[in-house]
């Protein structure tokens, strides 16, 4: 064939060549499409998967806000506890692996369970909360709403791959008191307007307290007495009953030397009290109350240093509810109102009053406390008695009408009125801790003291319909609760 003709199949092939090229070209397009269709959702669901660690992160940071709103006593400080709505959420990078991701926050406050509730109700009953003040009221429950949002990658953009969950935090919740009150000079029958006063707060070791007027929510006079009989400066405390600067009686030269120093749980720092007289300190060796009582150098005036000194004559003291009930507790026999929690149930050695008040819990760190206070249950009779100066049995005996004064009675197993039923723990906060009249249902609660002369400062026992109030529990072990998520809920991607 010569150079100048073409060959019949050239045209053939050429065709091949361009249908070849337009099949690979259709599979590329196919292949690509397929891939887009396989990267989309894991794209997709990468993002989904970091913007939902990002919204854990968020619910992590929230809750260890909650959890750190505390005072220096390791108390809730209502104060403290973030405020995050909408317009200034809480906001932050996730940790981890997942750092460019984001989390935005809101928090809302709520006395009820918000978990089941819908929006509507959860915006009505939401507590208004401020920066620096916190919620209006004590929470019980916080709803966190968080929003986890990883950068956008091929295949999800915009809000795909957003992702919003939430949580119910149960915030840490004790009905038990916090203790903090006065220790104050009584002269006669009448309290006098001096207590004791660390001269400055933290107190100097090795100084001693001094009488100084008493002035409400001044740090410096408010006091714990403890479970161990100790007291202790309740501004020094890391927690309610721990650490701290207690008072301290060592001994040298066959006297005692008062003066504060860190709590140690020592014989030194144990001090029993009889309510109207002095708080005083135990032996050398521990093993019984010495006779040396804490009172100021030489009387009832501003300045005066306390010191120790013989119990018999001088400036007696008496304590606030708030200041604690020190050993006081139902093993020794005693009564400890849950509200006035300082202060036990006390017959003023029996049948010397015909009603029963609430008074200074007894204390003796060596010892059984005193009869007036030292109260035996019988479950078969239902009497709550004590025994009176010549042995005899004294029952707690209920008014005849609601409302009426707990009165002091010789027991009798003739009188109704004298039967109750003393709870312990029944696994209902409500009716846990009461004393029940076995004839009409009602409980032993607080009224006023209503006779002439110095009772009339103290609450008298009456009977009241039970309502599960604090004033109606004795010897209660206090609840705690919360402190944990619940209710999780993921709503989703955007």
């Amino acid at each position: 064939m010569s150079p100048g003709r073409r060959r019949p199949d050239d045209g053939v092939a050429l065709v091949i060549v361009l249908a070849f090229g337009f099949v690979a070209a259709t599979l590329l397009l196919v292949l690509i499409s397929l891939l887009r269709s396989e990267l989309a959702p894991a794209a997709f669901q990468g993002r989904a998967a970091s913007s939902l660690r990002a919204a854990h992160s968020g619910v992590d940071v929230a809750t260890a806000a909650i959890r750190s709103a505390v005072s220096a006593r390791q108390v809730g400080d209502l104060t403290a506890l973030p405020c995050a709505d909408q317009d200034s959420p809480i906001t932050g990078v996730s940790t981890g692996d997942d750092r460019r991701a984001t989390y935005t926050v809101v928090l809302r406050y709520y006395t009820a369970d918000p978990a089941a509730q819908d929006e509507s109700w959860r915006a009505a009953h939401a507590l208004p909360c401020t920066p620096g003040s916190g919620p209006t009221e004590v929470p019980v429950y916080a709803l966190i709403s968080s929003v986890g949002a990883a950068p956008e990658v091929g295949g999800a953009t915009g809000s795909l791959g957003v992702r919003s969950i939430e949580d119910v935090y149960r915030l840490r919740f004790t009905d038990a008191a916090e203790f903090g009150g006065w220790i104050q000079a009584v002269a006669g029958p009448n309290l006098k307007d001096y207590c004791w006063t660390a001269a400055v707060v933290p107190p100097v070791l090795g100084a001693a307290p001094v009488f100084a007027p008493c002035a409400p929510g001044q740090l410096s006079q408010l006091w714990s007495y403890r479970s161990d009989f100790s007291i202790a400066l309740t501004a020094t405390e890391s927690a309610p009953g721990q650490g701290g600067t207690c008072l301290d009686a060592a001994w040298s030269g066959g006297n005692p030397t008062l003066s504060f120093q860190p709590c140690d749980g020592s014989a030194r720092q144990k001090w029993g009290q009889q309510p109207f007289g002095g708080f005083e300190a135990l032996t050398e060796d521990g093993a019984a109350l010495s006779g040396f009582c804490i009172h100021p150098v030489s009387g009832l005036s501003s300045g005066e240093q306390m010191v120790m000194g013989l119990c018999s004559g001088q400036a007696r003291v008496t304590t606030r509810a708030e200041t604690g009930s020190g050993g006081a507790s139902t093993e020794r026999g005693q009564l400890v109102n849950f509200e006035e929690f300082g202060f036990c149930a006390d017959t003023d050695s029996p049948q010397a009053l015909t009603y029963t008040i609430t008074y200074p819990c007894d204390q003796n760190p060596t010892q059984a406390v005193a009869d007036d206070q030292r109260f035996t249950y019988d479950a078969a009779s239902g009497w709550l008695w004590v025994s009176d100066a010549k042995g005899a049995q004294v029952c707690l005996t209920a008014p005849s009408a609601l409302g009426g004064y707990v009165t002091q009675q010789n027991c009798s197993a003739s009188d109704p009125l004298q039967s109750w039923t003393r709870n312990a723990d029944t696994g209902y906060r409500t009716t846990s801790y009461t004393i029940v009249s076995r004839v009409d249902g009602s409980c032993i609660g607080l009224g006023p003291g209503g006779k002439n002369g110095p009772v009339e400062r103290w609450s008298g026992l009456i009977t009241q319909a039970c309502d599960g109030s604090m004033a109606q529990k004795w010897g209660a072990v206090p609840m705690r609760v919360g402190g944990a998520l619940s209710d999780y809920q993921d709503l989703g991607a955007g």
